[in-house]
Protein backbone atom coordinates (compact mmCIF):
# COMPACT_ATOMS: atom_id res chain seq x y z
CA UNK A 1 0.00 0.00 0.00
CA UNK A 2 0.78 3.39 -0.73
CA UNK A 3 0.57 6.48 2.11
CA UNK A 4 -0.34 9.83 1.42
CA UNK A 5 -2.13 12.68 2.94
CA UNK A 6 -5.55 11.34 5.01
CA UNK A 7 -8.52 12.98 3.61
CA UNK A 8 -10.43 13.02 6.38
CA UNK A 9 -7.65 15.73 7.79
CA UNK A 10 -7.92 17.83 5.13
CA UNK A 11 -11.25 19.31 6.94
CA UNK A 12 -10.07 18.30 10.47
CA UNK A 13 -7.00 19.81 10.67
CA UNK A 14 -8.13 23.43 9.86
CA UNK A 15 -11.11 23.57 12.15
CA UNK A 16 -8.94 22.19 15.07
CA UNK A 17 -6.58 24.73 14.12
CA UNK A 18 -8.85 27.39 14.57
CA UNK A 19 -10.39 26.43 17.50
CA UNK A 20 -6.17 25.11 19.30
CA UNK A 21 -3.95 26.69 17.32
CA UNK A 22 -1.31 25.15 14.61
CA UNK A 23 0.92 24.02 17.32
CA UNK A 24 -1.86 21.71 19.32
CA UNK A 25 -2.68 20.64 16.43
CA UNK A 26 0.19 19.28 14.79
CA UNK A 27 0.91 17.97 18.25
CA UNK A 28 -2.48 16.04 18.87
CA UNK A 29 -1.63 14.10 15.80
CA UNK A 30 0.85 12.01 17.02
CA UNK A 31 -1.83 10.82 18.39
CA UNK A 32 -1.66 7.92 16.01
CA UNK A 33 0.88 6.16 17.99
CA UNK A 34 -2.00 5.20 20.41
CA UNK A 35 -3.72 3.45 17.41
CA UNK A 36 0.43 1.99 16.60
CA UNK A 37 0.12 0.58 20.55
CA UNK A 38 -3.24 -1.51 20.01
CA UNK A 39 -1.86 -2.84 16.38
CA UNK A 40 1.33 -4.50 18.30
CA UNK A 41 -1.73 -5.64 21.01
CA UNK A 42 -3.40 -7.34 17.31
CA UNK A 43 -6.26 -4.41 18.18
CA UNK A 44 -7.01 -3.80 14.53
CA UNK A 45 -7.10 -7.09 13.38
CA UNK A 46 -9.69 -8.26 15.76
CA UNK A 47 -12.32 -5.44 14.98
CA UNK A 48 -11.76 -6.06 11.07
CA UNK A 49 -15.64 -7.52 11.21
CA UNK A 50 -16.66 -3.67 11.88
CA UNK A 51 -14.06 -1.92 9.37
CA UNK A 52 -13.50 -4.57 7.21
CA UNK A 53 -17.29 -5.38 6.73
CA UNK A 54 -18.29 -4.65 3.12
CA UNK A 55 -21.02 -2.06 4.07
CA UNK A 56 -18.73 -0.13 6.07
CA UNK A 57 -15.54 -0.29 4.24
CA UNK A 58 -17.70 -0.15 0.60
CA UNK A 59 -19.05 3.24 2.02
CA UNK A 60 -15.93 4.85 3.23
CA UNK A 61 -13.80 4.24 0.21
CA UNK A 62 -16.85 5.78 -1.84
CA UNK A 63 -16.96 8.63 -0.03
CA UNK A 64 -13.57 8.92 -0.08
CA UNK A 65 -13.98 9.19 -4.14
CA UNK A 66 -17.00 11.64 -4.20
CA UNK A 67 -14.82 13.65 -1.37
CA UNK A 68 -11.95 13.90 -4.02
CA UNK A 69 -14.21 14.53 -7.10
CA UNK A 70 -14.47 18.06 -5.13
CA UNK A 71 -10.67 18.89 -5.70
CA UNK A 72 -10.88 17.20 -9.14
CA UNK A 73 -12.71 19.97 -9.91
CA UNK A 74 -11.40 22.67 -8.16
CA UNK A 75 -7.88 21.59 -9.72
CA UNK A 76 -9.59 21.62 -13.61
CA UNK A 77 -11.48 25.01 -13.29
CA UNK A 78 -9.06 26.23 -10.86
CA UNK A 79 -9.53 29.45 -8.60
CA UNK A 80 -11.07 33.28 -8.63
CA UNK A 81 -9.15 35.67 -8.85
CA UNK A 82 -6.32 34.07 -10.49
CA UNK A 83 -5.33 34.13 -14.57
CA UNK A 84 -5.92 30.94 -14.82
CA UNK A 85 -9.46 30.35 -13.73
CA UNK A 86 -12.28 28.50 -16.16
CA UNK A 87 -9.82 28.97 -19.11
CA UNK A 88 -10.83 26.66 -22.37
CA UNK A 89 -7.32 25.61 -21.85
CA UNK A 90 -7.40 24.50 -18.42
CA UNK A 91 -10.01 21.41 -19.74
CA UNK A 92 -7.63 20.73 -22.66
CA UNK A 93 -4.92 19.83 -20.13
CA UNK A 94 -7.08 18.01 -18.28
CA UNK A 95 -8.10 15.90 -20.83
CA UNK A 96 -4.83 14.59 -22.14
CA UNK A 97 -3.61 12.32 -19.13
CA UNK A 98 -7.21 11.29 -18.93
CA UNK A 99 -7.01 10.28 -22.59
CA UNK A 100 -3.86 8.86 -22.87
CA UNK A 101 -4.05 6.95 -19.83
CA UNK A 102 -8.19 5.28 -21.09
CA UNK A 103 -7.02 4.90 -24.37
CA UNK A 104 -4.22 2.80 -23.62
CA UNK A 105 -6.08 0.78 -20.64
CA UNK A 106 -8.92 0.20 -23.19
CA UNK A 107 -7.11 -0.67 -26.42
CA UNK A 108 -3.90 -1.72 -25.11
CA UNK A 109 -4.87 -3.93 -22.00
CA UNK A 110 -1.54 -6.38 -22.26
CA UNK A 111 0.72 -4.09 -23.55
CA UNK A 112 3.93 -2.71 -21.44
CA UNK A 113 2.76 1.12 -21.97
CA UNK A 114 -0.50 -0.06 -19.28
CA UNK A 115 2.08 -0.14 -17.14
CA UNK A 116 3.54 3.41 -17.70
CA UNK A 117 -0.30 4.92 -18.48
CA UNK A 118 -0.32 7.58 -15.69
CA UNK A 119 3.13 8.52 -16.36
CA UNK A 120 3.30 8.65 -19.99
CA UNK A 121 0.22 10.73 -19.95
CA UNK A 122 1.14 13.32 -17.39
CA UNK A 123 4.46 13.31 -19.54
CA UNK A 124 2.60 14.96 -22.56
CA UNK A 125 0.66 16.64 -20.37
CA UNK A 126 3.62 18.70 -18.71
CA UNK A 127 5.18 18.74 -22.67
CA UNK A 128 2.03 20.72 -24.08
CA UNK A 129 2.20 22.65 -20.93
CA UNK A 130 5.90 23.82 -21.26
CA UNK A 131 5.37 24.75 -25.29
CA UNK A 132 2.01 26.81 -24.25
CA UNK A 133 4.22 28.28 -21.60
CA UNK A 134 1.58 27.29 -19.14
CA UNK A 135 4.60 26.35 -16.38
CA UNK A 136 5.72 29.44 -14.40
CA UNK A 137 9.53 28.07 -12.87
CA UNK A 138 10.21 31.19 -10.87
CA UNK A 139 9.86 29.46 -7.49
CA UNK A 140 11.93 26.63 -8.98
CA UNK A 141 14.51 29.06 -10.06
CA UNK A 142 14.89 31.00 -6.48
CA UNK A 143 14.83 27.25 -4.60
CA UNK A 144 18.50 25.81 -3.50
CA UNK A 145 18.98 22.21 -4.23
CA UNK A 146 19.19 21.14 -0.86
CA UNK A 147 17.18 21.54 1.94
CA UNK A 148 15.71 19.79 5.11
CA UNK A 149 12.67 19.92 6.72
CA UNK A 150 12.36 21.47 11.19
CA UNK A 151 10.71 19.99 13.69
CA UNK A 152 7.75 20.60 14.58
CA UNK A 153 7.77 23.85 13.09
CA UNK A 154 4.56 24.77 14.10
CA UNK A 155 5.96 24.49 17.68
CA UNK A 156 4.74 21.84 20.52
CA UNK A 157 1.67 22.09 22.69
CA UNK A 158 -0.59 19.56 23.67
CA UNK A 159 -4.09 20.10 24.00
CA UNK A 160 -6.25 16.99 25.32
CA UNK A 161 -9.16 18.74 23.35
CA UNK A 162 -7.37 19.05 19.83
CA UNK A 163 -5.48 14.96 20.43
CA UNK A 164 -8.96 13.91 21.30
CA UNK A 165 -10.37 15.24 17.90
CA UNK A 166 -7.51 13.69 15.93
CA UNK A 167 -7.33 10.46 17.34
CA UNK A 168 -11.14 10.35 16.58
CA UNK A 169 -10.62 11.04 13.05
CA UNK A 170 -7.22 8.82 12.61
CA UNK A 171 -9.39 6.13 13.75
CA UNK A 172 -12.26 7.18 11.12
CA UNK A 173 -9.79 6.98 8.64
CA UNK A 174 -8.26 3.80 9.73
CA UNK A 175 -12.35 2.62 8.34
CA UNK A 176 -11.05 2.96 4.62
CA UNK A 177 -7.83 2.01 5.63
CA UNK A 178 -8.79 -1.83 6.55
CA UNK A 179 -11.35 -1.62 3.59
CA UNK A 180 -8.54 -0.87 1.37
CA UNK A 181 -6.35 -3.68 2.53
CA UNK A 182 -9.29 -6.15 2.00
CA UNK A 183 -9.84 -4.53 -1.49
CA UNK A 184 -6.19 -4.60 -3.03
CA UNK A 185 -5.25 -7.82 -1.25
CA UNK A 186 -8.49 -10.38 -1.66
CA UNK A 187 -10.48 -8.25 -4.56
CA UNK A 188 -7.67 -6.97 -6.56
CA UNK A 189 -4.30 -9.33 -5.16
CA UNK A 190 -6.59 -12.26 -4.91
CA UNK A 191 -4.97 -12.63 -1.79
CA UNK A 192 -5.95 -13.69 2.11
CA UNK A 193 -5.71 -10.55 4.58
CA UNK A 194 -4.82 -12.03 7.75
CA UNK A 195 -5.25 -10.26 11.46
CA UNK A 196 -1.90 -10.07 11.37
CA UNK A 197 -1.11 -8.48 7.97
CA UNK A 198 -4.04 -5.38 9.14
CA UNK A 199 -2.31 -5.30 12.32
CA UNK A 200 1.58 -4.99 10.80
CA UNK A 201 -0.22 -2.21 8.09
CA UNK A 202 -1.64 0.13 10.61
CA UNK A 203 1.58 -0.22 12.41
CA UNK A 204 3.41 1.22 9.94
CA UNK A 205 0.50 3.56 8.71
CA UNK A 206 0.63 5.31 12.82
CA UNK A 207 4.50 5.38 12.97
CA UNK A 208 4.54 7.19 9.31
CA UNK A 209 1.59 9.94 10.43
CA UNK A 210 3.87 10.46 13.72
CA UNK A 211 7.04 11.03 11.64
CA UNK A 212 5.14 13.28 9.28
CA UNK A 213 3.53 15.50 11.93
CA UNK A 214 6.64 15.89 13.66
CA UNK A 215 8.24 17.40 10.13
CA UNK A 216 4.83 19.58 9.59
CA UNK A 217 3.12 16.95 7.40
CA UNK A 218 -0.70 16.03 7.59
CA UNK A 219 -1.15 12.78 8.87
CA UNK A 220 -0.51 9.57 6.06
CA UNK A 221 -2.94 6.67 5.25
CA UNK A 222 -3.18 4.37 2.78
CA UNK A 223 -3.78 6.61 -0.17
CA UNK A 224 -7.03 5.81 -2.16
CA UNK A 225 -5.51 6.83 -5.12
CA UNK A 226 -3.25 4.29 -4.94
CA UNK A 227 -6.07 1.66 -5.51
CA UNK A 228 -6.92 3.43 -8.73
CA UNK A 229 -3.64 3.36 -10.01
CA UNK A 230 -3.55 -0.24 -8.96
CA UNK A 231 -6.27 -0.79 -11.23
CA UNK A 232 -4.91 0.87 -14.15
CA UNK A 233 -1.36 -0.03 -14.08
CA UNK A 234 -1.13 -3.80 -12.42
CA UNK A 235 1.45 -2.82 -10.17
CA UNK A 236 1.21 -4.47 -6.50
CA UNK A 237 4.85 -5.09 -6.14
CA UNK A 238 6.18 -3.90 -2.83
CA UNK A 239 8.91 -3.87 -4.44
CA UNK A 240 8.56 -1.29 -6.68
CA UNK A 241 6.39 0.70 -4.27
CA UNK A 242 9.59 0.47 -2.04
CA UNK A 243 12.08 1.41 -4.63
CA UNK A 244 9.67 4.37 -5.10
CA UNK A 245 9.75 5.63 -2.09
CA UNK A 246 13.55 5.79 -1.57
CA UNK A 247 13.60 7.39 -4.31
CA UNK A 248 10.97 10.16 -3.35
CA UNK A 249 12.79 10.53 0.15
CA UNK A 250 16.19 11.48 -1.82
CA UNK A 251 13.95 13.89 -4.00
CA UNK A 252 12.02 15.13 -0.78
CA UNK A 253 15.32 17.11 0.59
CA UNK A 254 16.10 18.96 -2.59
CA UNK A 255 13.65 22.07 -2.51
CA UNK A 256 13.90 23.00 -6.35
CA UNK A 257 12.63 19.76 -7.06
CA UNK A 258 10.06 20.15 -4.92
CA UNK A 259 9.04 23.73 -6.31
CA UNK A 260 9.37 22.06 -10.12
CA UNK A 261 6.95 19.74 -9.47
CA UNK A 262 4.32 22.33 -7.27
CA UNK A 263 4.62 23.80 -11.24
CA UNK A 264 3.02 21.29 -12.49
CA UNK A 265 -0.23 23.27 -13.51
CA UNK A 266 -3.25 21.88 -11.65
CA UNK A 267 -5.82 20.66 -14.71
CA UNK A 268 -3.16 18.20 -15.29
CA UNK A 269 -2.57 16.58 -11.73
CA UNK A 270 -6.72 16.69 -11.98
CA UNK A 271 -6.84 14.81 -15.15
CA UNK A 272 -4.35 12.20 -13.31
CA UNK A 273 -6.45 12.39 -10.28
CA UNK A 274 -10.19 11.62 -12.19
CA UNK A 275 -8.42 8.64 -13.63
CA UNK A 276 -7.63 7.03 -10.97
CA UNK A 277 -10.65 8.50 -8.92
CA UNK A 278 -12.92 6.60 -11.77
CA UNK A 279 -11.49 3.59 -10.70
CA UNK A 280 -11.66 3.86 -7.03
CA UNK A 281 -15.48 5.24 -7.03
CA UNK A 282 -16.18 1.84 -9.50
CA UNK A 283 -14.11 -0.35 -6.92
CA UNK A 284 -16.01 0.83 -4.10
CA UNK A 285 -19.53 0.48 -6.15
CA UNK A 286 -18.60 -3.46 -7.07
CA UNK A 287 -18.15 -3.97 -3.03
CA UNK A 288 -21.69 -2.58 -2.66
CA UNK A 289 -22.56 -4.22 -5.09
CA UNK A 290 -21.07 -7.61 -4.30
CA UNK A 291 -22.16 -7.46 -0.70
CA UNK A 292 -24.81 -9.53 0.20
CA UNK A 293 -28.04 -8.01 -0.74
CA UNK A 294 -30.05 -7.57 2.36
CA UNK A 295 -32.43 -5.10 3.88
CA UNK A 296 -30.11 -4.77 6.48
CA UNK A 297 -27.16 -3.85 4.32
CA UNK A 298 -28.97 -1.80 2.09
CA UNK A 299 -30.19 0.58 4.88
CA UNK A 300 -26.51 0.82 6.38
CA UNK A 301 -25.34 1.65 3.12
CA UNK A 302 -28.13 3.89 2.07
CA UNK A 303 -27.98 5.66 5.39
CA UNK A 304 -24.53 6.38 5.62
CA UNK A 305 -23.85 7.81 2.13
CA UNK A 306 -27.04 9.75 2.48
CA UNK A 307 -26.22 11.77 5.89
CA UNK A 308 -22.06 11.69 4.77
CA UNK A 309 -23.42 13.92 1.47
CA UNK A 310 -25.95 15.82 3.46
CA UNK A 311 -23.91 17.17 6.37
CA UNK A 312 -21.62 18.99 4.10
CA UNK A 313 -24.42 21.20 3.11
CA UNK A 314 -25.08 22.20 6.69
CA UNK A 315 -25.61 26.00 6.81
CA UNK A 316 -21.83 27.64 8.73
CA UNK A 317 -24.42 28.82 11.64
CA UNK A 318 -25.86 25.22 12.32
CA UNK A 319 -22.30 24.21 12.48
CA UNK A 320 -21.02 27.32 15.13
CA UNK A 321 -23.99 26.28 17.32
CA UNK A 322 -21.92 22.69 18.01
CA UNK A 323 -19.86 22.30 20.57
CA UNK A 324 -16.16 23.10 19.45
CA UNK A 325 -15.13 19.43 19.58
CA UNK A 326 -17.72 18.32 17.34
CA UNK A 327 -17.57 20.80 14.61
CA UNK A 328 -14.32 19.25 12.72
CA UNK A 329 -16.40 16.05 12.63
CA UNK A 330 -19.45 17.22 11.43
CA UNK A 331 -17.24 19.04 8.38
CA UNK A 332 -16.51 15.97 7.62
CA UNK A 333 -18.77 13.81 5.44
CA UNK A 334 -16.53 10.64 5.25
CA UNK A 335 -16.23 10.56 9.36
CA UNK A 336 -20.38 10.57 9.75
CA UNK A 337 -20.25 8.21 7.06
CA UNK A 338 -17.87 6.45 8.89
CA UNK A 339 -19.61 5.90 12.27
CA UNK A 340 -22.81 5.57 10.73
CA UNK A 341 -22.34 2.68 8.77
CA UNK A 342 -20.02 0.86 11.51
CA UNK A 343 -22.85 1.91 14.47
CA UNK A 344 -25.49 0.43 12.24
CA UNK A 345 -23.14 -2.35 10.75
CA UNK A 346 -23.30 -3.40 14.68
CA UNK A 347 -26.81 -3.05 15.63
CA UNK A 348 -28.27 -4.67 12.74
CA UNK A 349 -25.70 -7.16 11.47
CA UNK A 350 -23.46 -7.99 14.62
CA UNK A 351 -26.05 -8.06 17.16
CA UNK A 352 -29.37 -8.56 15.61
CA UNK A 353 -28.06 -10.48 12.96
CA UNK A 354 -30.41 -9.12 10.40
CA UNK A 355 -28.24 -9.76 7.33
CA UNK A 356 -27.77 -13.49 8.33
CA UNK A 357 -31.70 -14.48 9.52
CA UNK A 358 -32.44 -12.76 6.14
CA UNK A 359 -30.09 -15.12 4.28
CA UNK A 360 -31.50 -17.80 6.18
CA UNK A 361 -34.61 -17.28 4.88
CA UNK A 362 -33.78 -17.39 1.20
CA UNK A 363 -32.49 -20.67 1.94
Amino acid sequence: MLQGPAIVFISVVPAVVATSGAAAAWTGIIASLIAAVLSLLGFWGRVRQIFGAAPVYGVVILMAALTIAGAIVGQVVGFPNTPNFAQPSNFVMALIPYVVALLIVLFLPSSFLRFVALLLGAVIAVAVALISGKMNFAAAANAPWIGFAALFPFGFKFDLGATLVMLLAYVADLGQVVGSYVLVGEEIGKQKVTNKRIDGGILTESLGSALSAVFGGLPTVTYNQNIGALAVTRIGSRFVFATAGVVLVILGQSPKIGAFVAAIPGPIVGGLLLVTIAALCMQAIRVLGTMPQTDANLFIAGTSIVVGIGVLSLPPAFIAMLPPLLRPFVSAGIVVAFVIAGVLHILLNMVFKRSEAALDDKK
